[in-house]
């Protein structure tokens, strides 16, 4: 293994980057379980390829979900802006085992990096809980000048 570069942190957390290794700290907060499902919040990040934009990578985002999961878009996408920068906002349904789950989306590139902020809740909750997930994308900060 490659001498560190630096180090990565997450919360009371850090280890050692090595040299040539690639940062991909996932953040996660999860909420009382509504429904026997837990909503959350998780936090993605992931280098872009060379040229891509936003309508490439939230694309792509929901295309790897759909390969895994009978997913649809519950609404049409919304575009606007999340911490300063353009961003999609997709609405995700799919139903597992008897169980259906709703996903609210904001996906953003910002310093080469595409964003995920993905919010979880059964569908029975979700009604009650997006305007709650709404204020987290309003509250989230990007500081890129680390990553760029």
């Amino acid at each position: 293994m490659s001498v560190a570069e630096r180090e990565v942190r997450a919360g009371a957390v850090s280890l050692p980057l090595p040299a040539g290794w690639e940062d991909r700290t996932v953040l996660t907060i999860a909420g009382p379980p509504v429904h026997g499902v837990s909503p959350n919040v998780v936090v993605t990040r992931e280098e872009l390829c060379a040229n891509m934009g936003l309508g490439g990578f939230a694309g792509g985002w929901v295309s790897r979900v759909a390969d895994e999961l009978p997913v649809h878009e519950r609404r049409p996408v919304e575009h606007g802006h999340v911490a300063g920068h353009r961003a999609q906002v997709r609405c995700l349904e799919w139903t597992v085992q008897g169980t259906t789950v709703v996903q609210l989306v904001a996906l953003l590139t910002a310093g080469g990096h595409g964003y995920a902020v993905v919010c979880t809740a059964p569908a029975q909750a979700f009604d009650d809980l997006e305007p709650g997930f709404r204020t987290v994308f309003a509250g989230f900060r990007l500081d890129t000048a680390e990553r760029v």
